[in-house]
């Protein structure tokens, strides 16, 4: 069975409004990066679209990633 090599997938990340512009690629990249590594992934493309309010305070923002798979060790 070919299984391929990378995944695309999809994840809100939410973060404070207040948010510096500056640092915000970084923070959402660090979001990401850390999710997929809880399943032994690593990203190898990310891309975010337009933050959206979410709650007082808080801005949703739409990221699509695309990941490597893990490599299973035999």
């Amino acid at each position: 069975m070919n299984v391929p090599d990378t995944r695309t997938g999809h994840m809100d990340v939410f973060l404070p409004q207040a948010l510096e512009a500056a640092v915000l690629d970084a923070v959402i990249r660090l979001n990401v990066t850390s999710a997929l590594a809880r399943t032994g992934e690593s990203p190898v493309t990310i891309e975010y679209g337009t933050g959206q309010p979410h709650s007082p305070g808080v801005t949703r923002w739409p990221v699509t990633y695309t990941a490597d798979r893990p490599r299973i060790q035999a």
